[in-house]
């Protein structure tokens, strides 16, 4: 194994990513991160990948003045490669190169955060009653919309639900979310119908495709792009005529921010959107400041008073 080059270790790493719970889009897009990887820095042995060699790769990457996210990506597909490497052949050459990525900063530049804000319930409406108005993508459009907005999920985990990992009788859905974490997710009994519409849509009008588990499929019955998730928000927005952008991602702020001003404990709220950090949860909250007034005069009114 240790005269092979680094090509030659790509159906087993492919085999190793088969069997992980990394959704589809991710194994592909680690996959061809480490083509492009190999095309880069020559079909050498891992003894022949220096650090210096990967820093020349990192470099490049800052200098062809890709995205943030994009050399993000990159950078998780060689770290998984090399974990791979570190771990089946006990390379101690792999974890050499693995603490220098990890001392490398990623380059590219941040996008600036947009001005968060949440998809009210009326503007849900909207979007739904265009949604259903879709010729042959209306059960599965409207589906998608009621479960981001139940569920808060992110749109790569709407794009790799498995068929499989959706309990219609108890509401719960299991995803998978970033770092491979698994959790379970629940949703309303408005969505459970939806789903149960847009599965008696699928079986009678969608095509089927052998290996293609997903729960929601693109029109010709393979698996979804977290794009399409993208673009099927996008247009239904645009249709109901809502004002300012409108993002994926809003609907699960808006789910998150719910759960918290309704008063879920900030924990449970981290559990169901599967944040490794409570910080990031306290973004979502956004309660009025009259509202947190009341409750911080109520708090704090000295003992006298209380007694009152």
């Amino acid at each position: 194994m240790a005269t092979e080059n680094l090509g030659d270790r790509l159906p087993a790493f492919q085999a190793y990513l088969d069997n992980t719970r990394l959704s589809p889009l991710t194994k592909r897009s680690y996959l061809h991160g480490i083509c492009l990887f190999i095309s880069y820095v020559g079909d050498c042995t891992l003894a022949e990948l220096s650090p210096a060699m990967l820093l020349q790769w990192h470099t490049s990457l800052a200098k062809a003045k890709q995205s943030y996210s994009t050399c993000n990506q990159k950078r998780a597909a060689l770290r998984k490669f090399l974990q791979f490497l570190e771990a089946f052949e006990e390379s101690d050459q792999a974890a050499k190169l693995l603490h220098t990525l990890e001392r490398l900063q990623s380059p590219g530049e941040k996008r600036p955060k947009r001005e968060p804000h949440v998809v009210e319930g009326l503007d849900l409406e909207r979007m739904l009653i265009r949604a259903i108005l879709h010729p042959l993508t209306g059960h599965r459009d409207e589906a998608i919309l009621l479960f981001m907005w139940a569920t808060g999920v992110r749109r790569a985990e709407v794009a790799s639900l498995m068929f499989d990992n959706v309990d219609l009788e108890e509401r719960l859905a299991t995803v998978v979310g970033k770092g491979d974490k698994e959790r379970v997710v629940i949703f309303d009994q408005v969505c459970c119908k939806a789903l149960v519409l847009w599965l008696k849509d699928r079986e009678e009008n969608w095509p089927k495709r052998e290996g293609v588990d997903t729960f929601f499929i693109t029109l010709d019955g393979y698996e979804m792009k977290p794009e399409t998730v993208s673009a099927i928000v996008k247009v239904c927005a645009k249709e109901a005529g809502l004002k300012g952008e409108v993002w994926a991602h809003l609907f699960r702020h808006s789910a998150l921010t719910r759960l918290l001003d309704n008063g879920v404990a900030i924990q449970d709220v981290a559990k169901l959107a599967g944040h490794a950090n409570i910080n990031t949860t306290a973004h979502y909250h956004h309660a009025e400041e009259g509202r947190l007034k009341e409750i911080y005069d109520g708090a704090m009114r000295p003992p006298d008073a209380r007694a009152g």
